[in-house]
């Protein structure tokens, strides 16, 4: 099998990684994406190319356009389904025409997610399960209570790490919003603690207000799910979690964190560029 394209794609790669340093990291991570689609794709023996996209307001986009046998034409865009494809969600950016309308059938894209291994019975979409869950939900009555079952229902799948916690905090925002809808009621608790290097790791945390009450949840790496556990949270505290305007936004982690800093000359989790005195 020839590589013709490769050299050629190798120097579109040189002048557009240079071309995007100038620009933000996502353009040069979409054209790296659509950069390295194309070069498993002409492998594979299909007709692919990458397209530079400069019809928008702002900065311009990469995708990659196939070619099929009889001619007809369809784009896809590997980087804007990255947080579907990553959390088992339907994907939304394959097989679309030049207007953006798919041209595969639901039923088509869900037989080669099949083929490939992507979905199975015991796998189902990640939509499948919200279907249930909707459901469930319905049935209880207090928004606190609906909270704490679907939090306990929500958990990252295999490779929803790789999107880091960006993407985790919008992947369950979506969940929730389309469980239980918009509200107020709730919201994720930016928190962090600092690893060997100085970098920031956030740690999934989710306020929910029950009237003048709080609960927290904290994500659970051993039970895969968001769990009301108070230690669990002390101990995160203990071992250096930070919370941003603690004090003026969440008295309850302030009280926890409070509570256990008795006898120290600073509170746990005290962010010190706030000022709660």
């Amino acid at each position: 099998m020839e590589h013709d394209g490769y050299s050629e794609v190798e120097g579109e790669r040189e002048r557009i990684v240079e071309k995007v340093m100038e620009d933000d990291a996502w353009i040069a991570i979409e054209s790296e994406i659509a950069i390295a689609q194309e070069v498993v794709g002409k492998y594979l023996g299909v007709d692919i190319k990458v397209i530079k996209d400069e019809s928008g307001k702002n900065k311009p986009s990469f995708f990659n356009l196939v070619t099929r046998r009889d001619g007809s034409q369809y784009r896809v865009n590997l980087a804007q389904d990255l947080i579907n494809i990553q959390t088992n969600c339907i994907t939304t950016n394959f097989g679309l025409d030049e207007n953006g309308n798919p041209i595969f059938t639901k039923e088509q894209i869900r037989s080669m997610d099949l083929l490939l291994g992507y979905i199975s019975d015991e796998r189902p979409y990640m939509e499948e399960n919200l279907d249930k869950l909707r459901a469930q939900v319905a049935e209880i009555e207090s928004f606190p209570d609906k909270m704490n079952y679907l939090l306990s229902h929500i958990s990252l799948s295999p490779n929803e790490h790789l999107v880091g916690y960006n993407g985790i905090r919008a992947h369950h925002t979506s969940i929730i919003e389309k469980v239980i809808g918009n509200s107020s009621d709730w919201e994720f608790v930016d928190c962090y603690s600092y690893d060997r290097h100085a970098n920031k790791v956030y740690k999934p945390i989710i306020m929910v207000r029950d009237g003048e009450q709080e609960h927290y949840y904290i994500y659970s790496e051993d039970q895969r799910s968001y769990i009301e556990d108070k230690a669990a949270i002390e101990e995160e505290l203990r071992n250096g979690l930070i919370v941003p305007n603690m004090y003026v936004n969440y008295k309850g982690l302030y009280n926890i964190a409070a509570e256990i800093s008795k006898g120290h000359s600073s509170i746990y989790g005290y962010d010190p560029s706030d000022n709660y005195h």
